[in-house]
């Protein structure tokens, strides 16, 4: 249920991938939280288990888009969530219907570095088609985290 031993994308080769940075309430650090994909100029779509914690206080949680890094990524574009909107039949325990909204609070600009993901036609047949996954991984089984 992990993806690791990725490779470093092209920068900004995947224009809708966005990041999440929470903070460490003990010592008010922040640390890489999740990825999620823009589906439209208000919308992120993340999983659930990155937010079950934080939904009753998005700002708990800072949002970036345009980011290669994964930290304080320089380049990268911060917008402010407005709500964070869980399914209604995610299960905490066996992880079903592991998906989340972030409603941003101001319309995502696009450009070249922030775009909305390419979703697949839905009355398509993708048996056996390969697929891209983006996002900052680990880059062995419960190794560290790559940095890009």
């Amino acid at each position: 249920n992990r993806i690791v031993n990725g490779e470093e994308a092209p920068e900004h080769k995947w224009c809708w991938q966005a990041q999440l940075i929470t903070w460490a309430d003990e010592d008010k650090s922040s640390y890489f939280l999740c990825g999620g994909s823009v589906i439209n100029d208000r919308y992120i779509v993340t999983a659930a288990h990155c937010v079950e914690d934080t939904d009753d206080d998005p700002s708990m949680m800072e949002l970036y888009l345009g980011a290669h890094k994964s930290y304080r990524d320089r380049s990268a574009i911060k917008y402010d969530i407005e709500k964070v909107m869980i399914h209604e039949a995610y299960n905490t325990t066996t992880k079903d219907y592991d998906i989340a909204l972030l409603k941003v609070t101001s319309r995502i600009t696009y450009s070249e570095e922030v775009c909305p993901v390419c979703l697949p036609q839905s009355v398509k047949d993708y048996t056996g088609q390969y697929a891209w996954v983006t996002g900052w991984g680990n880059l062995k089984e419960d190794g560290e985290s790559a940095t890009v």
